[in-house]
């Protein structure tokens, strides 16, 4: 648990690029975070298990400070402390965690891999054809004009343009699947004057619909059995 929650944290702070305000298993995918947790979690329990070996009275000499009756069963377990920081904190020992933290990142492509993916779309060529017809009536799009598509890709209007797209596109593409070939899908959009917008969406099936008026039904029936029975 301990190297799960580690290794979710981020290895550079301070830093000006966007990409590492973003958390690691932001930044890759699951395959490559696993892979790159595999690394560090097998790092951390070989340097453990090194560092047992020595014993607590040659620890000593690397500046990690142990009680001098542990034997060796009760190292490994001091040692697990001190890097969970449940004990005081060694500077050289943290260090050694975050350089082993940083390289398993690398090793998962973090963010190496955000990094190319965005400077691919930054640099692509877009297509702008399934976005101007209904497409351009969604909330999403507001502020976006036909002209906007066909203007030079380094004026501020394509560049919005092709980020509401974009967004258009993402929310599309997270939205539920229809897993009901009759499913029956619903919105609304309420605008009050021209900066608030209340959106909502729904769904329900033909089952749903006969279940809720069974249900409907059920409820008044059983009401009245348990008055009745109340009132003998």
């Amino acid at each position: 648990m301990f190297c799960q929650r580690k290794f979710a944290e981020r290895s550079v702070s301070g830093s000006g690029d966007f990409l590492y305000q973003m958390l690691p298993r932001q930044l890759a995918t699951h395959e490559e975070y696993s892979h790159g947790f595999l690394i560090y979690f097998g790092s951390m329990a070989t340097i453990l298990v090194i560092l047992s070996l020595l014993g607590a009275n040659n620890l000593e000499q690397l500046g990690i400070t142990l009680p001098k009756h542990l034997g060796y069963l009760g190292v490994p377990l001091a040692l697990a402390f001190v890097l969970m920081g449940a004990l005081p904190n060694v500077p050289g020992l943290m260090l050694v965690e975050t350089y082993m933290r940083q390289y398993a990142h690398e090793r998962a492509y973090i963010p190496d891999a955000a990094r190319a993916t965005a400077e691919r779309i930054a640099t692509a060529d877009f297509d702008f054809t399934s976005y101007a017809g209904e497409a351009l009536r969604s909330p999403e799009m507001r502020g976006v004009t036909l002209e906007d598509f066909t203007r030079s890709r380094h004026t501020l209007e394509y560049s919005w343009a092709r980020l509401c797209c974009l967004v258009l596109a993402l929310k599309s593409v997270t939205e539920d699947p229809i897993t009901h070939p009759e499913v029956i899908r619903g919105g609304f959009e309420l605008r009050l004057g021209e900066k608030i917008s209340f959106i909502g969406q729904g769904r329900i099936t033909p089952a749903g619909i006969v279940s809720a008026g069974i249900i409907t039904v059920a409820i008044p029936v059983a009401t009245t059995a348990l008055v009745r029975a109340a009132r003998r």
